[in-house]
C-alpha cells in the first residue's frame, strides 16, 4: 500500500505570498475547490488564525451539522485534506470524514482497458438504518462521467482526467527504448506499484 496526502488551505511553496493575507488563501480555496463545499460557502479567518485552522474548524462544524456525528476531535487533515490510499493491486479508498470516494479497477476486457468503478461513501446519521447500496450505473463508451449526475462535480473532474488517458496510453507504447521513465517524486507511487507487481510475478 502507498498513500498520497494533499494539503488544503495552505499556499504552494512556489507561490509568492508577499502582501497576501490568510483570508486570501481561504477565498481562493473556496473559489476553485469543489471538495470545499457549496459555491456560496463563506469562511472568515479570525485574527491570529491560519487559513488552514479556520477551514478545518468550519468543516468540523459543517460535517457535524450535516451528518449528526460529533467531529470535534477530528484533526484538520481528516476534515480537509485529500487522503488517498492505493492498496495493491486495484483498490483505492480516500480517507477522512467527508463523503469519500473509493476506486476499484478490474480488467475489461483486455490488457489495454480497465473497468473503473467509483463509489461515494457518506456517513449515516445516528439512529438511521444503513441503506442498501445503489445499483451500479454502467456508462457506455460514448457517455461522459458528468452524465452520471449522482457524481456531482466529480463527474467533470473524471471527464478531464479521462481526456488525457488515451495520450498517456499511446505514449507508453511508442517509447523507442521500450522503457518508461518515471519522475523521482510525483510518480514514485507508480514505481512502487510495479516493484510490488514484479515481486508477485517473480514467484511464478
Amino acid at each position: 500500500m502507498n498513500a498520497a496526502l494533499t494539503l488544503f488551505a495552505v499556499p504552494s511553496p512556489h507561490l509568492d505570498m508577499t502582501g497576501r493575507e490568510q483570508q486570501w488563501i481561504i477565498d481562493e480555496f473556496l473559489k476553485y475547490n469543489g471538495r470545499a463545499g457549496s459555491a456560496d460557502m463563506k469562511v472568515q479567518v479570525p485574527d491570529g488564525w491560519t487559513a488552514r485552522k479556520a477551514m478545518g474548524d468550519a468543516n468540523r462544524k459543517r460535517f457535524s451539522e450535516t451528518f449528526g456525528h460529533d467531529h470535534s476531535e477530528a484533526t484538520d487533515s481528516e476534515v480537509l485534506d485529500a487522503l488517498v490510499y492505493n492498496v495493491f493491486p486495484n483498490f483505492a479508498p480516500w480517507g477522512g470524514f467527508m463523503p469519500n470516494i473509493v476506486y476499484r479497477f478490474r480488467p475489461w476486457p483486455d490488457q489495454d482497458k480497465t473497468l473503473m468503478e467509483v463509489r461515494i461513501l457518506t456517513r449515516v446519521p445516528p439512529g438511521q438504518k444503513i441503506p442498501r447500496s445503489v445499483p451500479m450505473h454502467m456508462l457506455s463508451d460514448d457517455e461522459t462521467w458528468s452524465s452520471a449526475t449522482e457524481l456531482g462535480v466529480l463527474g467533470n473532474v473524471f471527464d478531464q482526467d479521462m481526456a488525457n488517458l488515451p495520450y498517456v496510453q499511446d505514449g507508453l507504447k511508442v517509447s523507442k527504448t521500450g522503457q518508461v521513465n518515471l519522475g523521482d517524486y510525483q510518480e514514485i507511487r507508480i514505481r512502487q506499484f510495479h516493484r510490488t507487481l514484479d515481486k508477485y510475478l517473480d514467484k511464478y
